[in-house]
């Protein structure tokens, strides 16, 4: 009777407070990136604690005074996305900065965390699939499992690549995301020449105040 009670009790607590069930965090990504820039023009130093829990409870912990650059995101993306400072994605973009430089964690879980960080910003699906495919494909690895990158990383295309990727997904969502790990280019670009109808997709954002940003 007593531990029914107790039961209803934190179902109650759930309901009205949030509170979590089994112990496990709801995902969060509403708090604010507070920063400085830094006199090299590029970097910046974060003012304060941001935190990032994804959706199996995991805390992603950005602490106060880490510098980040955005230099975790290939920068071929930064000519179709916008710079790492820009859009939805720049708190997902800063907390994936700090993940990298830590590699506390194995490098696939790390850019995970970045694809279901831009989801809870409000990012499109296609668009963060194809951001996912891009930091898997080229971003940075650590750890004797890495495999290496594929070549086409450096080339000049790669911009392009991304932009025809990120409208091949609109046109065929990929469900579980991890799918994308096994996505080869050459197959996107194949079924291009085939004749599929890959749509022409406009990934950049403009800067707005909402995305909860704030830089001094």
């Amino acid at each position: 009777m007593l531990s029914s009670r107790r039961s209803q009790l934190v179902l109650t607590a759930w309901l009205v407070l949030g509170w979590p069930i089994n112990g496990i965090a709801a995902e969060d990504c509403t708090g604010i990136v507070k920063a400085e820039w830094l006199v090299d023009g590029r970097k910046m130093r974060l003012l304060s604690e941001y935190k990032y829990v994804d959706p199996p409870g995991i805390e992603w912990l950005a602490p106060s005074g880490s510098v980040v650059d955005g230099a975790s995101i290939p920068q071929f993306a930064w000519s179709v996305v916008g710079g790492p400072y820009e859009g939805k994605y720049r708190n997902a973009s800063v907390v994936h900065d700090v993940a990298c430089d830590a590699k506390a964690r194995p490098w696939e879980q790390v850019h995970k965390m970045f694809y279901d960080h831009m989801l809870c910003s409000g990012v499109g699906k296609s668009k963060a699939q194809a951001m996912y495919w891009a930091v898997y494909q080229c971003g940075p690895r650590w750890g004797t499992e890495g495999a290496p990158k594929p070549n086409w990383c450096g080339l000049p295309e790669a911009a392009s690549y991304l932009t025809t990727v990120a409208g091949y997904l609109t046109a065929n969502p990929v469900e579980p995301v991890e799918r994308l790990q096994t996505l080869p280019i050459e197959q996107v670009l194949y079924e291009q020449r085939m004749g599929r109808q890959i749509p022409r997709i406009d990934l950049h954002e403009p800067i707005e105040s909402k995305y909860r940003f704030d830089i001094r």
